[in-house]
């Protein structure tokens, strides 16, 4: 099983006939205006072909209203130029680890379309070699090494070096488009907008695993732009606001309310969720947060099954480390109440996926959300032991799994 992306302009005219895709099982369509994304579908391939006027038909479905409204010049074109002058500066880090092929083209994409008024910086977290040392030497980017493991901790040395009012996340995996750092940056001309986050879409769907991720664990959050704020979000359940691979923050409120400096996210024992309480401490504060879909970048889904227990695995540890914090960090007793919305939310899928439910993905991979649960309260004991290690300038802690086995 696999889709052919494919990325279509309306304005540029009517999409024709494809045919020569016989390696293909499906098309998943991006449909634009004038660069603004405006909505997507899939569609079937017969024999590896699909015509012009069943794409066009698609489109126009899957973008709707949002098609209407742009056509009529409703909405700004994205395409054209910001004033830069009336743009914050920012500085967009490149947090990575030992994957200099994800990140050379994470690196191409953002080194073309760098504006004035911003910056890159590449954090190398605790390299194990000198390659992507070497490959940054390469681009014209600000190369930091931090050597504490831990995506939040290659975040926050990544704000401390930042000079920018802004600073933008991007994960090395991920390709943006040309104007995706314009788009990230816009809405802080308001004064009042603390946080924004982008619309992510999937490089490529070759595999099972990526369209299994894509279908039913996706990045993706709509092509509707939304504002985020107490009392119209529970800040410890805010999966609708946005993903770290793709989120912009004021430096100052990073640095004020120390948002990452949190032993979560990839590399350390929770092995996910430091976005999401990143977020929750931004809400809780009272802080207003943006989701832009006109900020559009492309992640590369893991391709096999196992990479992808795993992360799923992850997913599971992380977001229960995250509410446990919130509940006994800072006395959140609705964490209590998203704990048990998401274990029946889980549970539910589990029952359906078990039952024959074509709508749901298999058991196996459900299964594995709920058993890194279950090893959080372990993850945030260890988590918690080491930042009191960190302080005291040293990790007696042992690094070794949380837990036997995974898959």
């Amino acid at each position: 099983m696999a889709s052919k992306i494919l990325d279509i302009d309306l304005a540029d005219g009517p999409p024709g006939d494809l045919d020569g895709l016989t390696s293909y099982d499906k098309v998943f369509l991006i449909v634009r205006w004038k660069g603004r994304p405006l909505g997507q579908t899939q569609l079937n391939l017969v024999d590896g072909k699909i015509s012009g006027l069943d794409l066009l038909n698609a489109a126009s479905i899957s973008a709707g209203k949002r098609l209407v409204m742009a056509s009529l010049d409703d909405l700004p074109n994205i395409s054209k130029p910001a004033t830069e002058s009336a743009l914050p500066t920012c500085t967009v880090v490149v947090c990575t680890r030992d994957r200099v092929d994800d990140l050379r083209q994470c690196l191409d994409a953002l080194c073309a379309s760098k504006p004035e008024g911003s910056e890159i910086v590449v954090v190398d977290n605790a390299p194990p070699n000198d390659l992507t040392a070497r490959l940054a030497s390469e681009y014209p980017v600000r190369y930091v090494r931090e050597e504490r493991q831990g995506l939040n901790w290659a975040r926050s040395r990544g704000a401390k070096e930042a000079r920018g009012e802004i600073v933008i996340y991007v994960d090395d995996d991920v390709v943006v488009d040309p104007n995706w750092i314009d788009a990230m940056r816009r809405p802080f001309i308001d004064p009042g907008i603390s946080a924004v986050s982008g619309l992510i879409l999937p490089r490529e769907l070759e595999t099972l695993a990526q369209e299994y991720f894509e279908n039913h664990f996706s990045f993706g959050l709509g092509f509707d732009r939304c504002e985020f704020k107490i009392p119209y979000i529970m800040p410890v359940m805010n999966g609708d606001v946005g993903v770290g691979a793709s989120m912009a923050i004021r430096r100052r409120i990073i640095n004020e309310l120390r948002l990452f400096d949190i032993e979560m996210d990839c590399g350390t024992v929770a092995m996910s969720g430091g976005d999401t309480h990143a977020f929750y401490l931004l809400l809780s504060h009272g802080c207003r947060m943006i989701y832009n879909p006109d900020a559009v970048s492309w992640h590369r889904h893991r391709k096999e099954m196992a990479e992808l227990k795993r992360t799923l695995f992850g997913y599971g540890v992380g977001f229960f480390v995250h509410l446990l914090r919130c509940l006994i960090q800072h006395g959140e007793i609705e964490a209590i109440y998203a704990g048990y919305s998401i274990y029946s939310y889980w549970l539910g899928k589990l029952w359906r996926s078990m039952h024959g439910d074509p709508f749901e993905p298999p058991g196996e991979l459900l299964i594995q959300f709920l058993k890194g649960s279950i090893c959080a309260p372990k993850a945030y004991i260890i988590s918690r032991l080491r930042e009191r290690a960190y302080l005291r300038g040293s990790n007696p802690v042992p690094k070794e799994g949380l837990c036997a086995s995974r898959d």
